[in-house]
């Protein structure tokens, strides 16, 4: 299943984690200009 979230701070970057565990497809929406501790918190994120 895909799912995408919108938010990538504390609670966004928590519950992709989450999803990923159980080998969810996740992607995440951000407003946010610092996009690469996103991408290199392990977690898939577009843009």
């Amino acid at each position: 299943m895909k799912i995408g979230i919108l938010g990538s701070g504390d609670v966004g970057k928590t519950l992709a984690n989450g999803f990923i565990k159980y080998d969810f497809e996740v992607m995440i929406g951000t407003r946010d200009n610092k996009l690469d501790d996103v991408k290199n918190s392990g977690i898939n994120s577009g843009a």
